[in-house]
């Protein structure tokens, strides 16, 4: 277990102990941690209900957790406020370094199903809640098509889940197609942010947050049907206009 994945496994055990019901752990890290996605996430996300624990004492568990990593992996690991950031946002670095972000935030979206599972770590095992694996889709689906531009991330994550045979149910299906249609989005303006989307570009981004071992595989080819084959789940399963 390399330094960045011990450190966020502690922060997230330390987290979960001390506020059990105030999280529920999302994101691309939960696809690595968890799932062994090959690609990197240097930002933890909590998603909290409606009231964020207060920074002080959320940077305090995360910061002993940190002590013990330190002690077992020889580091300096230590937890910083970042200023002005709302409703919490803490960097975790070694020390100048930055090693990932922690944002805690409240839901936005559709959350959807949670479920709990237990996650290894140097201050032991904790109890944390994620998104089923069906939410997770949603949740990644619901981020290509609000905001304003596609990010090579969330095209890759949401490949990924496919990859594993996930699939939406149909509350999913439709409270992504209701949302459609209320912000008045329609299929060409998908196709669109998909044309801006490049084989290259993904490829770009992966370069940054996959081993050279794993990258090896990703050709332009492979990165263009993995374009492909997200473009046709978007078309497929939402009902456009």
């Amino acid at each position: 277990m390399n330094l960045i994945e011990a450190a966020e496994r502690a922060v997230l055990a330390a987290l979960f102990r001390a506020y059990p019901q105030a999280f529920v752990w999302i994101g691309g890290s939960v696809l690595q941690l968890l799932y062994g996605s090959p690609r990197a996430s240097y930002d933890l996300d909590l998603a909290a209900g409606d009231e964020v624990p207060p920074a002080a004492p959320l940077a305090k568990a995360a910061g002993e957790a940190l002590a013990e990593v330190n002690q077992v992996l020889h580091s300096r690991c230590r937890v910083a406020k970042v200023a002005g950031a709302a409703p919490v946002r803490l960097q975790v670095l070694d020390r100048d370094a930055r090693l990932f972000l922690v944002d805690c935030t409240r839901i936005a979206g559709h959350l959807g199903e949670t479920t709990a599972v237990v996650i290894d770590s140097l201050v032991g095992p904790q109890s944390v809640a994620i998104p089923t694996e069906a939410s997770l889709l949603a949740l990644k689906l619901e981020a290509l098509l609000f905001r304003r531009f596609l990010k090579p991330s969330d095209v890759f994550d949401v490949w990924f889940l496919q990859s594993r045979r996930v699939a939406l149910k149909d509350r999913h299906r439709e409270w992504l197609s209701e949302h459609v249609r209320l912000r008045e989005i329609g299929w060409s303006e998908i196709e669109q942010r998909f044309a801006k989307l490049t084989p290259g570009r993904l490829l770009a981004d992966l370069q940054k947050h996959v081993s050279s071992e794993a990258l090896h595989s990703w050709t332009p080819a492979r990165a263009q049907t993995a374009l492909d084959q997200v473009r046709a789940l978007l078309q497929t399963e939402i009902r456009w206009r």
